[in-house]
C-alpha cells in the first residue's frame, strides 16, 4: 500500500459520532501548560545547584510525563484532523513535519556540546559525554535504552525522553494508518488504544512487583509510553466527541477536573523517580489526571485557570520550552563549575538557559516552523488541485 493512498474512514453503518467532523485548533492555554511542565523539570534539576530544595522539587521529573501526555494529545489530534479532512494519513508528510520541528534544534545542541563540551564542562563530565558512544545513542534517538542498561551519560542524560517520543510516533502513525485502512470505527480504535494502555500498566506493575530494575522501569519505552497513549486517548475523546460535549460543561466534570489537579499535586509532592511504588500505577494515574485536565482546558474558556495559564510570559516559556529542555542541563553544569556561590550558580544557569533557548527559537526553530507551515499549505493546495 502506498503511504499516501486514500483510505476510507468508515463504512455505511457508522454511527453519527463516527461521522462527526474533526475540528482542532491551537489552544494558547496549552502553551501555558507546556510552560508549567518545563519549569517543573528545570526546578527539579536545580537541586544539583541547591541540594537543600530536594523536598520541594523531588517530584519534578513528572514534568516529562506532562510533556508526554500533551504530545500524545496534540500529535494525535493533528493526525485525526488530517485523516478527517483528506481521508488519509500521509506518513511521509508526518515524518517530515516531525523532523522539521525537532531535529534542527536538537542537532544544534549536539553539535555545540560535541565541539565545545571540553570548554563548557569540567573534565569528569566531558569524560562521560565523549565515552561509551553516548553521542551516537542521542543522535539516533536510542538514549533511553542506553540509560536503561545503567549507562553514565552526563549532560546527554535528558535526551532519553526525546528518544521515547520519536520511537513511539514512528510506530503510532503506522498503527493509526492500519486501523483506518481496516475501516475500524472510531470507538473501536479508542477502545483498542485504551486496552493497550491497560496492558502496559499491568505488565509494568507485574515487573515492579517482581523486583525489576528501576532503570529499566524508568527508561524503557514499553514502561513509559502509556503516558503518551493516554494523551492519544484524550485526543480521540475530544476530537471524535466520544463523550457528549454537554458533559464537559457540567459541574460533575468540574469536580472531576478539581480531583485530577489534586491528584497530580499529591503524586508530584510524594514520589521520587526511584521509588518502586510509583510504577505500581501511580505514574499512570498522574498521566490520566493530566489528560483529564487537558480536556477540561480545551472544552472551557475564560476561566480563572485559563487567564493564569494564558499570561504572556508563561505562554512564551511554553513556546521556547523545547530549547529550555535541551539546554538547561548543560548550563546548570557550566554554572556549577564556574561559580562557587549557589545563588550565582542558579542565576547564571537559568539566564544562560533562557538565552540559549530564545536564540534557538527565534533564529532557528521559528524560521523553520514558518517554512513548515508554508510547505504544509502548499501540500494542501496540491491535494486540492488533484481532487476531482
Amino acid at each position: 500500500m502506498n503511504i499516501t493512498e486514500t483510505i476510507p474512514f468508515s463504512n455505511a453503518v457508522e454511527k453519527t459520532r463516527d461521522r462527526a467532523m474533526v475540528s482542532f485548533k491551537h489552544f494558547p492555554v496549552l502553551d501555558g501548560l507546556r510552560g508549567i511542565a518545563v519549569l517543573i523539570v528545570m526546578c527539579y534539576h536545580l537541586e544539583y545547584l541547591a541540594p537543600g530544595i530536594h523536598t520541594l522539587v523531588k517530584g519534578g521529573f513528572l514534568g516529562v510525563d506532562v510533556f508526554f501526555v500533551l504530545s500524545g494529545f496534540l500529535i494525535t489530534s493533528i493526525l485525526l484532523k488530517e485523516h478527517d479532512q483528506t481521508g488519509k494519513i500521509s506518513l511521509g508528510n508526518f515524518y517530515i513535519r516531525r523532523t522539521l520541528r525537532l531535529v534542527p534544534a536538537f542537532w544544534l545542541f549536539l553539535i555545540i556540546l560535541y565541539f565545545a563540551g571540553h570548554v563548557l564542562l569540567p573534565r569528569e563530565q566531558t569524560n562521560f559525554i565523549y565515552s561509551d558512544d553516548n553521542f551516537l545513542y542521542s543522535l539516533t534517538y536510542l538514549m533511553n535504552w542506553h540509560k536503561a542498561t545503567g549507562a553514565l551519560t552526563g549532560n546527554l542524560n535528558h535526551t532519553w525522553s526525546l528518544a521515547i517520543e520519536e520511537q513511539f510516533y514512528i510506530v503510532w502513525s503506522l498503527i493509526l494508518l492500519k486501523a483506518f485502512g481496516e475501516s475500524r470505527s472510531r470507538r473501536q480504535i479508542a477502545i483498542g488504544t485504551s486496552i493497550l494502555v491497560l496492558i502496559l500498566v499491568v505488565q509494568r506493575t507485574v515487573r515492579t512487583a517482581t523486583g525489576a530494575d528501576i532503570d529499566l522501569l524508568y527508561y524503557s519505552t514499553d514502561t513509559r509510553i502509556d503516558a503518551i497513549l493516554i494523551g492519544c486517548v484524550a485526543s480521540m475523546v475530544y476530537c471524535w466527541k466520544l463523550i457528549p460535549s454537554h458533559f464537559f460543561r457540567t459541574n460533575a466534570f468540574n469536580r472531576i477536573f478539581l480531583a485530577s489537579v489534586l491528584c497530580c499535586l499529591t503524586i508530584l509532592m510524594t514520589f521520587e523517580h526511584d521509588n518502586p511504588t510509583l510504577f505500581l500505577g501511580f505514574i499512570s494515574l498522574f498521566s490520566l489526571s493530566v489528560a483529564i485536565s487537558i480536556i477540561w482546558l480545551v472544552t472551557r474558556e475564560k476561566t480563572a485557570v485559563h487567564r493564569m495559564l494564558e499570561i504572556r510570559p508563561l505562554r512564551w516559556v511554553g513556546e521556547i520550552s523545547y530549547g529550555l529542555y535541551l539546554w538547561h542541563y548543560l548550563f546548570y553544569e557550566f554554572a556549577k563549575n564556574r561559580f562557587e556561590d549557589p545563588p550565582a550558580q542558579i542565576i547564571i544557569g537559568l539566564s544562560l538557559s533562557f538565552f540559549a533557548a530564545a536564540t534557538s527559537f527565534y533564529l532557528l526553530e521559528r524560521p523553520i516552523l514558518h517554512f513548515k507551515s508554508v510547505w504544509s499549505r502548499n501540500e494542501k493546495l496540491k491535494r486540492a488541485e488533484l481532487t476531482p
